[in-house]
């Protein structure tokens, strides 16, 4: 679960970037085909098992024989994954950082009758002390809707307690954005 985490925030991270996503899903198909010996050996583990797992990799490896070639460019692409996993971090603090000041300062709008665009009725916006300082479009929600999703399911994931009430301000925060979506679609 988190190599899919990882692998979803770092497309969310690297955009339209053809060659980052190559990477990425070459990154994914490498440690899914190679999970097996990535996360279920430990020191406990006993010489059957480990011999059992060892022929699922030489099976995965049989069925795709480009997959020991990709392994080596994920090897080779180390600081491509050490910038993500940095940025990761960035974005994780931008986001939740963005879902506080939504929670606490965030106001739905609807353009009645500007458009029957569904996108151009719905808009939230930020202000503080009567001064709007962010506006988010509906496109610009759902997609943070989908960064949010990321971080705070990556925050339950591995039990984060730092933020105990983010998953809380999360499921405010979607409840809302649907219930605005079904007002304006009436």
């Amino acid at each position: 679960n988190a190599v899919k985490v990882f692998v979803d925030l770092s497309l969310t991270t690297c955009g339209d970037n053809r060659v980052d996503v190559d990477r990425i899903t070459c990154f994914s198909s490498v440690s899914t085909n190679f999970a097996p010996l990535i996360f279920e050996i430990d020191q406990n583990t006993s010489s059957e098992r480990f011999i059992s797992i060892c022929m699922q990799i030489v099976d995965n490896v049989e069925k795709n024989k480009q997959l020991l070639k990709l392994l080596v460019q994920v090897g080779n692409n180390m600081k491509l994954w050490e910038d993500l996993k940095q940025s990761h971090g960035d974005v994780e603090e931008t986001t939740l950082i963005q879902l506080d000041n939504i929670i606490k300062f965030g106001s739905f709008h609807f353009n009645i009758g500007a458009s029957y665009n569904l996108s151009d009725m719905i808009n939230l916006t930020i202000a503080k002390e009567n001064i709007v300082t962010k506006l988010y479009t509906l496109e610009d929600l759902k997609e943070f809707r989908s960064k949010c999703m990321l971080v705070v399911g990556r925050s339950e994931q591995t039990h984060e307690k730092s933020q105990p009430d983010r998953y809380k301000d999360f499921q405010t925060f979607d409840r809302t954005l649907n219930i605005t979506i079904d007002i304006a679609k009436l």
